[in-house]
């Protein structure tokens, strides 16, 4: 498995866990169209707990710790579609760079 297909995969993963803790009408989908920020997206206590999400199981399949609740990452996120897939694009950039 590539780099970007691990990715995808730790996302859907987050995915699962928020869905978990999400009610039944505001179930996240897993696939790489879904708008996670912004018009459409998770509200903010939503986004910041799947972001959490993300960033800890980033740290368990890469073994290295990244914030994406910062100014500089949300900046940086908004270069990038904000679906999952711009979020996998965003990781594999960011993990590229440090790793």
């Amino acid at each position: 498995m590539d780099k970007r297909e691990e990715i995808k995969e730790v996302i859907f993963r987050a995915i699962d866990d928020m869905n978990e803790l999400l009610p039944k009408g505001r179930k996240m989908k897993k696939n790489l169209e879904v708008v996670i920020f912004g018009e459409g997206g998770l509200d903010s206590l939503d986004l910041i707990n799947f972001l959490v999400a993300v960033e800890g199981k980033v740290e368990g399949q890469f073994g290295m710790a990244i914030s994406l609740l910062n100014e500089k990452a949300m900046a940086d996120m908004n270069s990038y579609e904000r679906t999952t897939g711009g979020l996998v694009d965003y990781l594999l950039s960011l993990l590229n760079k440090i790793g």
